[in-house]
């Protein structure tokens, strides 16, 4: 068993015993509070969120609707406004496993990915983040200052590559991506050549904070070619795939999905016995049958109008 293989396995079990862990407090918590609630052990606090609503509706000139409706158009406002934040964190949710499951196919696929004919791939080492001393073509005005290839490239870069197509598409000093044991290398055409069997060319490459080319990137045939770089780095990008990509990624991306659907599960029925608490309370203020109710608040009382939908209520 290798220790990426090791790690994954003690990530999943850490990730299954916080799932278990949280989804326990929480519904300890749920459970709790509900009977609270139903027992009214929570009623002086929904009554200071009713006598403040009747305090601002009093407050109101022009009054066209009588308190209740206006608390059940306001309701059905908040039921619009719940449905589009959990929306959103749904499609938050779904585009935060998508990324994940999208980092870890790339892994799995030695850091590449592939759209048409762009490669995105994550830069793994630090050999083309700066110029070693030996390397003075890189210095000497040998590349155009104004190419895309007198670029440095920082370690865990999110960089684009297009796809290898041709030899003749590669030139001296390009920067290309191409297969070594096993391993996606990027770094600097040092020189080209001709085979002497069967005439194809041959490159050597060089990274640009390599005092030398390792015997790997020497003469390297076409077939491990991958692409050309095509200019466009994100260091930002690369760094969040290569975290996602770990252990303590894989941890945390669960872990802030299962947290988001827990609490939104748990917060939205607490929500709602609150609610039917605070118009239990409401109805029996203001009573069923009366077409004039006396609203009573910390302050002062006042004659407030029933609508006939509100008597039928």
């Amino acid at each position: 068993m290798g220790l990426s293989t090791l790690v994954l396995i003690v990530s999943a079990i850490s990730l299954v015993c916080f799932a278990i862990v949280y989804i326990c407090i929480f519904s300890f918590y749920y459970f709790n509070r509900k009977k609270c609630i139903e027992n009214k052990l929570e009623d002086n606090e929904v009554i200071k969120i009713l006598d403040k609503d009747v305090e601002k509706y009093d407050k109101k000139k022009n009054k066209k609707l009588s308190f209740i409706d206006t608390y059940y158009k306001r309701k059905k406002r908040k039921k619009v406004g719940n449905i589009i934040s959990n929306s959103i964190v749904g499609i938050f949710l779904v585009a935060l496993i998508g990324f994940f499951v999208w980092a870890t196919v790339m892994k799995s696929n030695d850091q590449i990915t592939y759209f048409g004919d762009k490669t995105y791939l994550v830069v793994q080492t630090s050999s083309m983040s700066s110029i070693n001393d030996n390397n003075k073509y890189l210095k000497d005005g040998s590349i155009d200052s104004k190419d895309r290839m007198n670029t440095r490239i920082s370690q865990y870069a999110f960089i684009g590559i297009n796809k290898f197509k041709s030899e003749d598409q590669i030139k001296v000093y390009d920067i290309v991506a191409f297969r070594m044991d096993d391993k996606i290398i990027v770094h600097r055409v040092y020189s080209i050549s001709i085979g002497e069997k069967d005439g194809h060319k041959l490159f050597t490459f060089r990274g640009d904070a390599n005092p030398a080319s390792m015997s790997g990137e020497i003469n390297v045939t076409s077939d491990r070619i991958v692409g050309v770089f095509d200019g466009y780095q994100n260091q930002v990008l690369g760094s969040i795939v290569i975290y996602i990509q770990s252990g303590t990624g894989l941890i945390s991306v669960f872990a802030i999905a299962i947290v988001l659907m827990v609490y939104i599960f748990y917060y939205d029925r607490i929500d709602l016995r609150l609610t039917d608490r605070y118009e239990a309370l409401m109805k029996e203020r203001f009573g069923n049958k009366a077409s004039l109710c006396i609203v009573v608040t910390f302050t002062k009382q006042t004659y407030i109008p029933y609508s006939e939908e509100d008597i039928k209520r």
